[in-house]
């Protein structure tokens, strides 16, 4: 792992499909990815080095 990386990745989850999987629907729904992301975005925005792709 670099020390300073270029850029940040998130990668897009098919939130729709895992909602039907019994097992994982409690647990997803009580995560909160929207805020998660928005913050990730402030943040990088904030500090102009890690842009999020």
């Amino acid at each position: 792992m670099k020390t300073k990386p270029k850029y940040i990745v998130i990668e897009d989850l098919n939130v729709i499909g895992m909602l039907k999987n019994k097992k994982l629907s409690k647990v997803i729904q009580e995560q909160s990815l929207r805020e998660f992301r928005r913050q990730l975005d402030d943040a990088s925005l904030n500090l102009r080095d890690y842009p999020i792709k």
